[in-house]
């Protein structure tokens, strides 16, 4: 987080100061966004008042290492079963909860249906193809990836709530074998 003046460009005024939030192994873009703002608050009460009594100079930015950050898209939540499982361990906490992770999945009616994966975490276990459910019972689901396996945490239905993935195959169950990302 950074305390700056602003000037006519874009995010190109002199720093006051700034502070760092280190990133955990499990943190979500919800976790960080509290984090940060916690840590915005600060420096806008403790910073703001030492720049303003002369304790502190403002010093200019450096030019080099900048880069733009486009804009999120409700597609950037799809799910490409073919990356590697640690990719979408960090696609779904990215992403979390907006504009969350989706994946679509022919379900044992026939319809297919977009499921939203809330929570998951990577696993090294792999046997199928890249969408496929190699796992399926009361203690979870876990999904082949293009590189180890995806077990889902959390997962949810339209017009749903988010349900464990025990839960939810108590409701809905989803045999081994089926496809998700696909309409096979």
């Amino acid at each position: 987080v950074t305390l700056m003046l602003m000037d006519e460009g874009m995010d190109t005024g002199p720093i006051i100061c700034k502070k760092e939030v280190p990133l955990e192994g499990t943190t979500t873009s919800q976790m960080l966004h509290d984090q940060l703002a916690e840590a915005g608050a600060v420096l806008v009460r403790d910073g703001l008042l030492k720049y303003l009594q002369g304790d502190l100079k403002a010093y200019p930015q450096p030019a080099d290492n900048v880069s733009y950050a486009r804009k999120i898209t409700k597609e950037d939540g799809r799910i490409d079963w073919a990356r590697s499982a640690s990719y979408l361990d960090l696609q779904v906490r990215a992403l979390t909860p907006w504009p969350g992770c989706y994946t679509d999945c022919k379900l044992p009616n026939g319809k297919m249906e977009r499921l939203k994966i809330r929570s998951v975490k990577p696993s090294e276990f792999c046997e199928g193809e890249p969408g496929t459910i190699v796992k399926s019972d009361r203690d979870g689901l876990l999904v082949a990836t293009g590189q180890g396996a995806l077990e889902i945490l959390e997962l949810q239905r339209p017009g749903g709530k988010a349900l464990s993935a025990g839960s939810f195959l108590a409701g809905l169950p989803l045999p081994i074998g089926s496809r998700f990302g696909s309409d096979d």
